[in-house]
């Protein structure tokens, strides 16, 4: 099932650029499908636990300012980079395991923040229900300045990547919550002008708040700086030859690091070792082509060759474990049944 619900026009990804409302609702049963959903965003997602997968999308845009919730069920690794110029501070309503954001440990009561021009991984746990909202940085920052001060807008441009703050995060994604749901349920209040200003700044003050009253000692233990920048680095170099039979040898040499290193950085930061991430990737990269291609033209074969994958029996072994159906399966469009996802 796939639903799109849109009212006025879609808005483009500048700051005050649109004066109209957009309110988007779908769901699927592909992985893929999901990280396309977050408009203006560039985002690879991939399931790395077993099982069917259900998705779970609802966003708003108004004026410049893009509020949404995902649900999703199975671990993902989530790879996203936000559209130009924007803040993104997500916080997670539900979830049911481990979570891990570029090495810092989220939990229910953990913001994350992604600054302008950053790229994330996120390593979501099998059932994760998060709420986020992006907003323009200079705006929020000329915002700040003149609510709080100078000192206040440059602490926004230190924010780390996660902060724990039990009492701030539960009022931000309460906040957040309540304005999606007023939004979705009565979007025609939108068309004033003297409304959308005030819920405007209303964001930007509960945002802007949700930084300021954190205390240092509250900021997520975190994996250091290069553990993390081996792994950027590495999950770029296995995208960019994901088709080449890599080893572990072959990543070490690239980087510069030993075997051990590499095995701590993945460890900590993706909670998976590096060859466990690169078939996972190589796994994914099959269904998505496999969706996007003509059962009449294609042959899995060919699939599997620009993936790394020699040997179709262990693929298609290895491929029914992780996504319940055979390669054949997903080529002729039998997808398994979406699950209802609770509300």
């Amino acid at each position: 099932m796939n639903t799109d619900t849109c009212i006025g026009e879609a808005p483009a990804f500048a700051s005050g650029s649109a004066s109209h409302v957009r309110i988007t609702h779908r769901n699927t049963t592909e992985v893929g499908e999901m990280a396309a959903y977050v408009q203006g965003w560039e985002q690879i997602y991939d399931q790395l636990t077993p099982g069917p997968f259900v998705g779970d999308f609802t966003e708003v845009w108004f004026d410049g300012i893009q509020i949404f919730r995902e649900q999703t069920t199975q671990s993902l690794q989530e790879h996203c980079r936000p559209w130009q110029g924007c803040i993104t501070v997500g916080i997670p309503l539900r979830m049911d395991g481990r979570v891990v954001y570029d090495g810092w440990e989220v939990d229910e009561h953990t913001q994350i923040t992604i600054k302008p021009g950053e790229e994330s991984l996120l390593r979501t746990s099998p059932a994760l229900d998060l709420i986020a909202v992006a907003l323009p940085m200079d705006e929020l920052m000329a915002f700040t300045r003149i609510l709080e001060g100078n000192d206040a807008a440059e602490a926004l441009v230190r924010a780390p990547a996660a902060l724990r703050d039990p009492a701030g995060s539960t009022k931000l994604k309460e906040f957040l919550f309540s304005a999606l749901s007023s939004i979705i349920s009565a979007p025609q209040l939108l068309e004033h002008e003297q409304l959308r200003r005030a819920m405007k700044h209303a964001i930007y003050e509960s945002t802007v708040a949700s930084f300021g009253k954190a205390a240092a000692a509250s900021q997520t233990p975190r994996t250091s700086s290069g553990r993390r920048q081996v792994v950027h680095r590495a999950v770029a170099y296995m995208r960019e030859h994901v088709n080449e039979p890599l080893s572990v040898a072959d990543l070490c040499a690239e980087l510069g690091v030993s075997r051990r290193t590499l095995q701590y950085c993945f460890e900590e930061v993706l909670q998976l070792n590096p060859v466990g991430y690169l078939r996972a990737i190589r796994l994914n990269g099959v269904r998505r082509d496999l969706l996007n291609s003509d059962p009449e033209k294609t042959m899995i074969q060919d699939v599997a060759a620009r993936w790394g994958f020699w040997h179709l029996s262990r693929l298609a072994t290895e491929y029914r474990a992780m996504f319940g159906e055979l390669p054949s399966a997903t080529l002729r469009g039998a997808a398994a049944p979406a699950r209802h996802l609770n509300a």
